[in-house]
């Protein structure tokens, strides 16, 4: 089997799962993603809703007021 490099970061992923790797973005965009790159964007993700939707709970997380 060949090993599937991450789309973003290049590095071969270790212990390749589709379910959890194989991301289809629609359009007929599909892309390899690490775990790392993946925890990255959801981390973004979580900063920009917490940005979009500030709550008590967002705020203590972030140090904002």
């Amino acid at each position: 089997m060949e090993d599937k490099k991450c789309a973003l970061c290049g590095a071969v992923i270790d212990r390749y799962d589709e379910f959890l790797h194989h991301f289809d973005l629609g359009d007929g965009l599909e892309k390899e993603i690490c775990s790392k790159c993946s925890d990255r964007i959801l981390k973004h993700q979580q900063e920009v809703f917490a940005k979009l939707f500030p709550t008590k709970a967002a705020k203590k997380r972030y140090n904002r007021s």
